[in-house]
């Protein structure tokens, strides 16, 4: 679940009230920031392409260039290579476009 996986990057404990549709973060103020920036991130994502810029690189981030042709094999079906590596690595994993003069796309 995405929730354990920032729970497990961020070092915060993470609970999702889904009736109350309400994250909680509990945890060092270091650990509560990456856990919610990372939660942020994740919901950005799921509206649509995610955007990366600078500001969003606190020294945690690391950036792959994939090429339009092989994102499909990068990825794989379902995501399940993603989920694979960020299983086997302990990392969270997503695609986002660094090229914001697409944005209005």
């Amino acid at each position: 679940r995405t929730q354990d996986k920032i729970a497990r990057v961020s070092g915060a404990t993470v609970n999702l009230r889904d009736k109350e549709m309400l994250l909680e973060i509990k945890g060092k103020p270091q650990q509560c920031q990456l856990a919610r920036k990372y939660a942020g991130l994740v919901m950005k994502q799921r509206m649509g392409p995610g955007m990366f810029h600078d500001g969003c690189d606190d020294g945690d981030l690391t950036v792959l260039y994939v090429p339009p042709d092989v994102v499909g094999y990068v990825q794989g079906q379902n995501s399940s290579v993603l989920r694979s590596i960020e299983e086997e690595w302990g990392t969270l994993m997503m695609f986002v476009d660094t090229d914001l003069s697409r944005a209005q796309r």
